[in-house]
Protein backbone atom coordinates (compact mmCIF):
# COMPACT_ATOMS: atom_id res chain seq x y z
CA UNK A 1 0.00 0.00 0.00
CA UNK A 2 1.71 3.14 -1.20
CA UNK A 3 5.13 1.55 -0.86
CA UNK A 4 4.56 0.54 2.78
CA UNK A 5 4.84 -3.08 3.89
CA UNK A 6 1.87 -4.43 5.84
CA UNK A 7 2.35 -7.63 7.77
CA UNK A 8 -0.30 -10.32 7.67
CA UNK A 9 -2.81 -9.68 10.44
CA UNK A 10 -1.58 -6.13 11.01
CA UNK A 11 -4.51 -3.71 11.33
CA UNK A 12 -4.93 -1.08 8.63
CA UNK A 13 -7.01 2.00 9.35
CA UNK A 14 -8.80 3.93 6.63
CA UNK A 15 -9.85 7.55 6.91
CA UNK A 16 -12.84 8.88 5.02
CA UNK A 17 -11.53 12.39 5.74
CA UNK A 18 -8.80 11.82 3.15
CA UNK A 19 -11.20 10.87 0.36
CA UNK A 20 -10.84 13.19 -2.62
CA UNK A 21 -7.85 14.97 -1.07
CA UNK A 22 -5.01 12.88 -2.50
CA UNK A 23 -2.47 15.29 -4.05
CA UNK A 24 -1.25 12.45 -6.29
CA UNK A 25 -4.69 12.45 -7.94
CA UNK A 26 -6.04 15.98 -7.47
CA UNK A 27 -4.10 19.17 -8.16
CA UNK A 28 -4.51 21.48 -5.13
CA UNK A 29 -6.98 19.15 -3.37
CA UNK A 30 -7.73 21.68 -0.59
CA UNK A 31 -8.95 24.32 -3.05
CA UNK A 32 -12.48 24.45 -4.39
CA UNK A 33 -12.33 24.02 -8.16
CA UNK A 34 -15.72 23.86 -9.86
CA UNK A 35 -14.04 22.77 -13.10
CA UNK A 36 -12.28 19.78 -11.50
CA UNK A 37 -13.03 16.38 -13.04
CA UNK A 38 -15.16 14.70 -10.40
CA UNK A 39 -15.94 11.43 -12.16
CA UNK A 40 -13.72 9.51 -9.75
CA UNK A 41 -14.67 11.19 -6.45
CA UNK A 42 -15.73 9.33 -3.31
CA UNK A 43 -17.74 12.09 -1.65
CA UNK A 44 -20.89 9.95 -1.61
CA UNK A 45 -19.19 6.59 -1.24
CA UNK A 46 -18.93 3.89 -3.88
CA UNK A 47 -20.77 0.80 -5.08
CA UNK A 48 -23.21 -0.71 -2.61
CA UNK A 49 -22.03 1.83 -0.03
CA UNK A 50 -23.18 4.76 -2.19
CA UNK A 51 -25.11 7.34 -0.15
CA UNK A 52 -28.89 7.02 -0.54
CA UNK A 53 -29.20 10.79 0.01
CA UNK A 54 -26.71 11.75 -2.72
CA UNK A 55 -29.35 12.94 -5.17
CA UNK A 56 -31.04 15.07 -2.49
CA UNK A 57 -27.70 16.59 -1.45
CA UNK A 58 -26.84 17.42 -5.07
CA UNK A 59 -30.27 19.02 -5.58
CA UNK A 60 -29.78 21.12 -2.41
CA UNK A 61 -26.37 22.35 -3.58
CA UNK A 62 -27.77 23.14 -7.03
CA UNK A 63 -30.57 25.16 -5.42
CA UNK A 64 -28.13 26.98 -3.11
CA UNK A 65 -25.77 27.87 -5.94
CA UNK A 66 -28.60 29.11 -8.17
CA UNK A 67 -29.80 31.38 -5.34
CA UNK A 68 -26.27 32.73 -4.75
CA UNK A 69 -25.79 33.42 -8.46
CA UNK A 70 -29.01 35.45 -8.54
CA UNK A 71 -27.60 37.88 -5.96
CA UNK A 72 -26.14 41.17 -7.07
CA UNK A 73 -22.34 40.93 -6.69
CA UNK A 74 -22.15 38.09 -4.12
CA UNK A 75 -18.98 37.96 -2.02
CA UNK A 76 -17.95 35.16 0.30
CA UNK A 77 -17.71 36.56 3.82
CA UNK A 78 -16.94 33.45 5.86
CA UNK A 79 -17.06 29.68 5.90
CA UNK A 80 -17.25 27.78 9.18
CA UNK A 81 -16.49 24.07 9.31
CA UNK A 82 -17.72 21.73 12.04
CA UNK A 83 -14.58 20.95 14.10
CA UNK A 84 -16.28 17.98 15.81
CA UNK A 85 -17.03 16.28 12.50
CA UNK A 86 -14.77 13.26 12.16
CA UNK A 87 -14.69 13.77 8.39
CA UNK A 88 -13.61 17.36 8.95
CA UNK A 89 -15.25 18.74 5.81
CA UNK A 90 -18.83 19.68 6.77
CA UNK A 91 -19.72 23.34 6.40
CA UNK A 92 -21.86 24.57 9.28
CA UNK A 93 -22.12 28.20 8.15
CA UNK A 94 -21.68 29.96 4.83
CA UNK A 95 -21.89 33.76 4.99
CA UNK A 96 -22.28 35.78 1.82
CA UNK A 97 -22.34 39.57 1.48
CA UNK A 98 -24.25 41.17 -1.38
CA UNK A 99 -25.86 44.44 -2.40
CA UNK A 100 -29.61 44.73 -2.45
CA UNK A 101 -31.11 45.29 -5.88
Amino acid sequence: MGGCFVKQGQPVYLSAAGANFDPAIYTNPDQVDIKRNVKENLIFGHGRHFCVGAHLAKAQVKCLLSQILELDNPELAAITFNPADFLGRNITRLSINHRLR
